[in-house]
């Protein structure tokens, strides 16, 4: 087996879609990239998850999540980077704690 695999992605405006490509380098150290998806197996809609299109490590499953951040692409449920969130939550305490600060101190009224 060869490396990693490793995948980009970009908005491609011209198709109004994201654009991803997954490749790896074999074991003569040449990259190759992964072809289209053949959509080839009819499955019950009722049968649990099975064979996998393909299967990511956590280092390549982070660097897919990664790479679609980075177009733009962001949770629909609102939910996006916890450590972004605790920032934001800590500024708003810091804001909280001056505006209570200055406005009994009397410097604004």
């Amino acid at each position: 087996m060869g490396g990693k695999i490793q995948i980009r992605a970009h908005f491609a405006h011209e198709y109004g879609k994201y654009s991803i490509m997954v490749s790896r380098r074999n074991m003569s150290g040449v990259l190759m990239v992964a072809s289209n998806i053949t959509l080839d197996r009819e499955v019950k809609e009722y049968e649990p998850f099975g064979e996998p299109t393909m299967r990511l490590d956590q280092d390549e499953a982070q660097m897919l999540m990664n790479q679609l951040w980075a177009t733009g692409l962001r949770p629909i449920n609102g939910e996006g980077n916890p450590g972004h969130l605790g920032a934001v939550g800590d500024h708003l305490k810091d804001m909280r704690m001056l505006v209570n600060h200055y406005t009994k101190g009397g410097i604004l009224k």
